[in-house]
């Protein structure tokens, strides 16, 4: 996960889930990769120029495990679980501003 800028928790939150999501598609076409290379059969999938590019380099800004398909199936867990710390982000940043307006405004409720 690269540094993040904003001091705003939505933006933050947003951009976690993003990264999240990024890590998962990668992680789960590793799984595939892995589970099948070994079949003598190829499948075919299509992968945006964005994965692409990121596998390529191997700069996405992420830790990988990527040693097999465990390794994978590993990656496909973290991402999971930086998405839903993202999303906890997300939700916290929410009912902070809820708290907020009815302390600035008691009668909104």
């Amino acid at each position: 996960m690269g540094p993040i800028a904003s001091t705003n928790p939505f933006s933050c939150g947003f951009s976690g889930v993003k990264e999240a999501m990024d890590r998962f598609d990668q992680a789960a076409a590793n799984v595939l990769r892995e589970s099948t290379a070994h079949h003598g059969r190829t499948d075919e999938v299509a992968i945006s120029d964005a994965a692409r590019g990121a596998a390529a380099s191997g700069r996405d800004g992420a830790e990988h495990l990527g040693a097999g398909l465990d390794g994978a199936i590993i990656d496909t867990r973290m991402a999971k679980y930086a998405m839903v710390a993202n999303l906890k982000t997300i939700q916290t940043a929410d009912e902070m501003s809820q708290a907020l307006l009815g302390v600035l405004d008691p009668n909104s409720k």
